[in-house]
């Protein structure tokens, strides 16, 4: 059966496309998702890889043992994210998706939304695949509140989430022993193209120790072939270490058995790496027609600077969130931050952050020279980038970039966080009455040349020689939770008065503040000894006596779409 890419045109949600259409509600007065919060997953993002290669044997107890002894991987980010507990699925959606699945034959319908295709999930452009809601209520001072939250497609995941588990089959050791050294010509023959990439690749030890008579065990004495390895999986024409984890996929409450698929090589037994760039892909089984039966559906693999990741959180979309008696929260269209969440039983640990949803809160590829990920794991050289196990502010400056960049309702704006100031000693002038100084002198750059994690920056020269202006600051962060809303799972963020400015944007953000400014540079550092200050941008003095927590702030190119609150 064939294990390459099988691609389907004009599907926009489906599988795993993450967050790619406006959720469509039983309820027509129920608020969506605006669609500049879906990323920009159009068309043709979901490859069918057909029949699978082959699936090794499962079930080892030892495997078994392993997964039900889990424990999820933490990082400090953990540590200043607060849980949810309590929630419940939200009903009234997916209502069309539970439809489409009873109308199926028996055979199909007893897969549940495996039986259906993509073609029929895409339903012509209106996807029958909706948004998951999660309601909480939460108490504070007294005080209760009722939340919705929007859960994105397929990036809540439930544990374990480890690397699937090859071994052996007995008809591919027999047919080894058979073989007599010709291991080749067992591969389709006693022995799975899965089991050959994973267990004996052309180039192991498990290999050349084969290829001298075929005998297992006399390779497994000699620790030449483990008996257990990660399973691989073949899809688009390339391999991929498989992990394995229940996938919350659609509305109400659909759960699936999903594989995430990383870079060959990159997956270790019984680990869960966060916050690596390996991670491509994220598939489930969908019904394809051709096959007759249940076959992996995938997102298209990544490569390049985009990637996606996987962290000890979890986000969603405040949708609504009030007190019982009906007072508003300042919170509508934010991100919220989940340190774990207990929904209906189910605790997702673990989230699959794909580069497309909420702000991309995502990983650059460890090559890339200026790729956009998420600050600051991705700023400039990514060897130079804070990583969970640098010491000192990670935490929480992870956390205010990802608050500052999820707070964007568009995406292609260029932008750039960064966390230092470079006025020189003695250059900033006393605050004025609004709390923004001025910096008449500006220092060095640190690092050299101008890594993107410090103010004033004007141009950013690409290798086709365009220049981006990032003259105004928009959005600070603390990387802290919001005093002000309840729970604590939503990170404080404070606007500038430029967004406040009824004749840019008229984004008024609950608390403000006005940028401070500094001389900035019109030429390229790197290219001149001394480069030219010929005007002021906006800047945050990091330190400021009204806002003394905040951590990172944000520098665009356009001032425009940075309010929080869904408008219709």
């Amino acid at each position: 059966m064939s294990t390459g890419a099988r691609s389907l045109v004009n599907l926009v949600l489906l599988t795993l496309a993450a967050c790619a259409l406006p959720t469509q509600s039983v309820d027509p007065s129920a608020p969506s998702v605006p669609p500049h919060r879906t990323g920009r997953f159009t068309t043709a993002q979901v490859a069918h890889f057909g029949a699978p290669a082959s699936a090794p044997t499962r079930g080892d107890a030892a495997a078994s043992a392993r997964r039900s002894v889990w424990e999820p991987p933490t990082s400090p980010l953990r540590g200043i994210l607060h849980g949810l507990s309590g929630a419940h699925f939200a009903p009234g959606y997916g209502q069309g998706l539970t439809d489409a699945i009873a109308a199926l034959p028996a055979e199909r319908r007893a897969l549940g939304m495996s039986g259906l295709t993509p073609e029929q999930i895409a339903n012509d452009g209106d996807s029958l695949c909706a948004f998951p809601r999660a309601t909480a209520t939460i108490s504070e001072g007294g005080v209760d509140y009722d939340l919705q939250l929007v859960l994105p497609p397929n990036a809540w995941l439930e544990g374990p989430v480890l690397p699937a588990v090859a071994t052996f089959s007995a008809t591919c050791e027999a047919a080894l022993l058979a073989a007599e050294g010709d291991v080749g010509a067992t591969v389709g023959d006693g022995c799975t193209a899965v089991e050959e990439r994973s267990l004996f690749k052309a180039g192991t030890d498990c290999r050349t120790c084969l290829e001298v008579d075929g005998d297992l065990q006399r390779c497994l004495g000699t620790s030449a072939c483990a008996a257990e390895a990660v399973e691989r999986f073949l899809g688009a024409g390339a391999w991929f270490d498989v992990y394995e984890a229940q996938v919350l996929a659609c509305a109400p409450d659909i759960l699936l058995p999903g594989r995430l698929l990383a870079e060959e090589g990159s997956a270790t037994l019984g680990e869960l790496p966060l916050f690596a760039p390996d991670w491509q892909a994220i598939c489930y089984d969908l019904w394809d027609d051709d096959v007759g039966a249940a076959t992996p559906a995938c997102t298209r693999p990544r490569g390049g600077i985009d990637r996606d990741t996987v962290g000890d959180y979890t986000t969603a979309l405040v949708e609504q969130f009030a007190s019982t008696s009906g007072t508003p929260v300042p919170a509508i269209g934010r991100v919220a931050f989940f340190g774990g969440a207990e929904v209906d039983g189910h605790v997702f640990d673990v989230g699959y952050q794909f580069v497309d949803v909420f702000g991309g809160l995502s990983m650059t590829d460890r090559s890339s020279g200026y790729g956009w990920a998420l600050p600051p794991m991705g700023w400039g050289d990514p060897s130079d980038a804070l990583t969970p196990d640098d010491a000192g502010d990670w935490p929480r400056l992870y956390l205010a970039a990802a608050s500052l960049k999820s707070a964007s309702h568009i995406s292609g704006i260029f932008v750039v966080g960064y966390s230092l100031n470079r006025c020189a000693p003695g250059g900033w002038s006393a605050p004025g009455p609004d709390g923004a100084s001025v910096c008449r002198e500006t220092g060095p750059w640190v690092g050299g040349d101008g890594p993107l994690g410090q103010d004033g920056w004007i141009a950013y020269y690409g290798d086709d020689g365009d220049i981006y202006a990032f003259p105004h600051t928009t959005l600070v962060g603390t990387g802290l939770p919001d005093p002000s809303i309840p729970g604590g799972f939503v990170p404080r963020v404070i606007g500038s008065t430029t967004l406040a400015d009824a004749g840019w944007e008229g984004c008024t953000w609950p608390d403000t503040f006005t940028p401070d400014r500094l001389r900035a540079l019109d030429t390229n550092p790197a290219t001149r000894d001394d480069p030219y200050a010929s005007f002021d941008a906006e800047t945050w003095r990091f330190g400021r006596d009204d806002e003394p927590d905040a951590i990172m702030a944000l520098a665009t190119e356009q001032i425009r779409e940075f309010c929080f609150e869904i408008r219709e």
